[in-house]
């Protein structure tokens, strides 16, 4: 054999070697795509509750419409808060087995709900730390 024809040779067996994997990896991929349809259909499922969640986002946002149009008024709104910082820090205060009176409720926000536990643990342990310091200070009285 002469030069020319083994160079042609191993073309031959390169591109028949890259064209076989090319092919085996198209098809791997038709079967992962068929095995996800077949084996985790709850991917449609949510879908399907990610569309009920939009719908039921755009009605509550209808009737927040329809509340501003019949004349909600934002000082019932600001009603509605003080009857959660009263109910918030009669919760507090009987955690703490405490007075209300030595409570101040300055903010309230919401916390992320996905926290993992640490997070949670660590946010609770810091605002104990920081009662108990600012209740040894008498800052807590004012």
């Amino acid at each position: 054999m002469t030069t020319l024809q083994i160079i042609t040779e191993s073309l031959k067996t390169t591109l028949f070697g890259m064209g076989l994997v090319i092919l085996t990896l198209y098809v791997l991929s038709i079967i992962l795509q068929l095995s996800r349809i077949v084996f985790y259909p709850a991917a449609s499922l949510k879908r399907a509750k990610i569309s009920q969640i939009e719908a039921s986002a755009e009605v509550k946002e209808e009737n927040f419409v329809d509340e501003v149009i019949n004349g909600k008024t934002q000082s019932e709104n600001l009603q509605d808060d003080s009857e959660l910082i009263a109910i918030i820090t009669a919760a507090v205060a009987a955690y703490l087995e405490t007075s209300t009176i030595n409570l101040k409720v300055n903010s309230i926000r919401q916390i992320h709900q996905k926290s993992p536990v640490w997070a949670v643990t660590s946010r609770i342990e810091n605002t104990r730390s920081h009662i108990v310091h600012d209740i040894k200070k008498g800052e807590i009285c004012k």
